[in-house]
């Protein structure tokens, strides 16, 4: 069983390196985390891509800004006779592919760490990862307890935006309607601040990973960091 510190330090190497690999890198990257989903649930790939879908526009603005917006050597198209102005280049588009398949690829590897660990083992990770914070005056355990306070009213704020976007659902899009929108999503969550309960939290302490484990993120950067040169 790996240790919850274990697991989000492997995330947090994956995540810094995998911008940096070129194209083998990814594809390398891609079948790791696949071999990881087939052996664990391949039903955990279902919510890793709903998250995708609803950055879909996010992905659309990456590949609009590289494919357009980087200079470089025009794309050319056959059957197509168009201006090289409107084109995108090639660059762009090897850029835009490589940053849209690194953002994918971080999402499938934060869909794995959460779908994997229950919220008292990431809570207790975080709290013994904080704890060298203590010695220039931070309380870890006030970091934890805020972080399981925003995980815990994250579900009912994203309740209560989404019943404001079906409220909204069909009409016209207007300046006038996001600002109604933004307000009343705003009020909503002010008002459930207000009214909010106070209730007892119970903190998990977990010990020390087993030296044997800081192996797992040391062998990944490492392996990341050899498909990069």
């Amino acid at each position: 069983m790996i240790h919850p510190v274990i697991r989000i330090f492997s995330f947090l190497v994956f995540a810094a390196l995998i911008s940096l690999v070129d194209l083998t890198g990814l594809l390398v990257a891609a079948a790791f985390l696949a071999a990881f989903y087939i052996l664990i649930d391949r039903g955990h790939f279902r919510t890793a891509w709903t998250m995708m879908r609803r950055m879909r526009w996010f992905f659309l603005s990456i590949m609009i800004l590289f494919f357009w917006f980087t200079p470089g050597q025009p794309l050319w198209l056959a059957g197509f006779s168009l201006d090289p102005a409107w084109l995108p280049t090639w660059q762009g588009v090897e850029t835009g592919v490589m940053r849209a398949g690194s953002l994918a690829l971080i999402i499938l590897a934060v869909n794995l760490l959460l779908r994997t660990s229950t919220r008292e083992e990431l809570f207790a990770a975080i709290h013994w990862m904080a704890r060298p914070l203590s010695r220039v005056g931070v309380s870890h355990e006030r970091l934890a307890v805020r972080m399981i306070l925003v995980m815990d009213s994250l579900a009912e704020v994203q309740d209560m935006v989404r019943h404001v976007l079906t409220s909204i659902r069909g009409k016209a899009r207007s300046l006038q309607l996001v600002g109604h929108f933004s307000s009343e999503a705003f009020s909503r969550v002010a008002e459930r601040a207000e009214k909010a309960p106070c209730h007892a939290i119970e903190l998990v302490v977990c010990g020390a990973p087993p030296v044997y484990q800081w192996l797992y993120p040391v062998s990944l950067a490492c392996g990341l960091y050899f498909l990069q040169v």
